[in-house]
Order: C-alpha cells, then sequence, then structure tokens
C-alpha cells in the first residue's frame, strides 16, 4: 500500500467513523429512554402479578380458559426480534434460543407454529418450510405503547381459548444493564402458574387482605386478559431496550475499532514518508559527491 492509498483509505474510515459516533449517540439517548419505560413498567408488571396471584387463590376452584391447558398437540412460540439491524448479537441471540425451544416441543412430540414480530425475525423464519408463521408484526418504532402490544395479545388470547395451542411461549432478550441481556423464553398461557399465591421470604404467604367486589370469579374474567397484555407488553419494552443497548454497544465497539485502524494507518503513513524523505535525502547526497 503506497502513500496516496493510506491516505486514501484513512480519510474514508475517519468518514466511518463519524457516521458510527453519531450512531452511538443516538442508540444511548434512545437507550436511556426505553430502559426508563421497561423499569418502570417492570414494577407495575410485578405487582400485577402478585395482586393476580392473590385473587387466583380466592377464586381457586374457577375454572378459567386461560388458567387451563387445552388437551393440543401444538404450541405457540412468538418470537420479538428488531426490524433494523446493526445491532450486533441481538437478533442472533433471540434466534439461538428459538430453535432451542423449537428442538424441546418437538422432542415432546409438539408441532411449533409461530408468530414473529420484527423483520428479522419474518426474513429469517419465513425461509424455514416446516415451520408455520400465522402472523408477522412489524416493530413498534423507538417507543412502543400499550395499545400497539393489543392485538399481538388478543391474537394469542383467541388461538389459545380455541384450543389450539397447549401453551404459548414468548422469546425475547431481558434487559439486566447496558452490556448485559439475555435471550429468554417464557410462558404467557396458560397462565396456571398464577393459581400460586407468592410466597414471602418467610415462606408465608403475603399478609395483605383483600375484599373483591364482585366477587373474584368475575374480577377474573375481566383482569386475566389485561394480564396477558401486560405480559406482552413488558417482553416488548425489555426487547426495545435491549436492542439499543445492543446497538450503541456495536456502534461503540466499531468505533473503537475505526480509531484503531486509523492509528495503525497514520502510523504506516509516517513511516513511508520518512522512508520517501531519507530516501530523497539519500539521492541527494549521493548525486553531491558524484558531482563534487
Amino acid at each position: 500500500m503506497n502513500i496516496q492509498e493510506i491516505k486514501q483509505r484513512t480519510k474514508s474510515i475517519k468518514n466511518t467513523l463519524q457516521i458510527t459516533k453519531a450512531m452511538e449517540l443516538i442508540a444511548s439517548i434512545k437507550m436511556r429512554k426505553a430502559i426508563e419505560v421497561a423499569q418502570t413498567s417492570r414494577e407495575y408488571s410485578d405487582r400485577a402479578r402478585a395482586l393476580l396471584s392473590r385473587l387466583a387463590a380466592e377464586g381457586k376452584s374457577y375454572k378459567h380458559p386461560l388458567l387451563a391447558s387445552p388437551n393440543s398437540k401444538k404450541s405457540l412460540l412468538i418470537i420479538a426480534s428488531s426490524d433494523k439491524g446493526l445491532c450486533g448479537s441481538h437478533n442472533t441471540e433471540i434466534f439461538r434460543a428459538s430453535y432451542k425451544a423449537i428442538e424441546e416441543k418437538k422432542k415432546g412430540n409438539q408441532e411449533v407454529d409461530l408468530i414473529v414480530i420484527g423483520n428479522k425475525a419474518r426474513n429469517h423464519f419465513r425461509r424455514i418450510k416446516e415451520l408455520k408463521i400465522i402472523a408477522d408484526f412489524e416493530t413498534f418504532g423507538d417507543s412502543i405503547e400499550y395499545l400497539e402490544a393489543s392485538p399481538i395479545a388478543q391474537l394469542i388470547i383467541e388461538e389459545f381459548s380455541k384450543g389450539e395451542y397447549s401453551e404459548v411461549n414468548i422469546v425475547f432478550r431481558q434487559f439486566e444493564s447496558m452490556i448485559r441481556q439475555n435471550a429468554q423464553v417464557i410462558k404467557i398461557l396458560p397462565l396456571s402458574a398464577i393459581r400460586e399465591t407468592q410466597v414471602g421470604a418467610n415462606g408465608r404467604s403475603p399478609v395483605h387482605r383483600y375484599e373483591f367486589e364482585p366477587e373474584p370469579e368475575k374480577v377474573l374474567d375481566s383482569v386475566l386478559p389485561q394480564l396477558v397484555k401486560v405480559m406482552v407488553y413488558q417482553t416488548l419494552l425489555e426487547n426495545n431496550a435491549s436492542e439499543h443497548a445492543a446497538r450503541m454497544v456495536a456502534m461503540k465497539n466499531a468505533s473503537d475499532a475505526a480509531g484503531e485502524i486509523i492509528q495503525d494507518l497514520e502510523f504506516t503513513f509516517n513511516r513511508l514518508r520518512q522512508e520517501r524523505i531519507t530516501s530523497e535525502i539519500s539521492e541527494i547526497a549521493s548525486g553531491a559527491e558524484a558531482l563534487s
């Protein structure tokens, strides 16, 4: 590589560095907002599950279609991905967890149908002929509203209530920290686990007592579908925060790598220039000696 080529390559990488720095800054801003929303909603989701656990305990003899597992040989898997790339291993980790979940179901002689969220999951899984995609949704931009998650929740409630599937699971990345997001598979339906009254650290049931009007069974009819919506919404918020965090880290790594390449190119440029100057001085000195 000659000096001119090094100058051109350095200029090109510096332009790329400006882009990755800008994308890192944008992702950082979006990430902070997404994290704040996800963490705030997480507390609400946990409290809703705790209250509904108490409700289900009060109406434990009540049979609700969302609390029981239908006798079906099929399960439904929701895969939440992103619409855009440049987010490191975010989608790869989700797909890996999805394949693992699918294989586990197949070992239990269960068929698996899919609901995919995001262009990345749609484009990836529609190439696999043995997997049936019953619905696909686009992601919801940089912020997700509760009402936007409702159609997904409503669809799985309808399919599950018809007895089409024995269970519904969702694959997403749980946000832990800026550098740590874990791909998880959690069960959305049936809500049978909610019948187990939550136990405190001392091994006892919570001391809170509630009076329900009307009776718990009627309250369950109303709130259980809402709980499904809350669970779906929360997973999408976690996945959104994880996507922005992964993109910020990916852009930071790209910026750091570009900076290192620029340093190496500048070092090589200076070395070659010094060699050329030394060579020119030697030629001049040799010419002067020849003339003397």
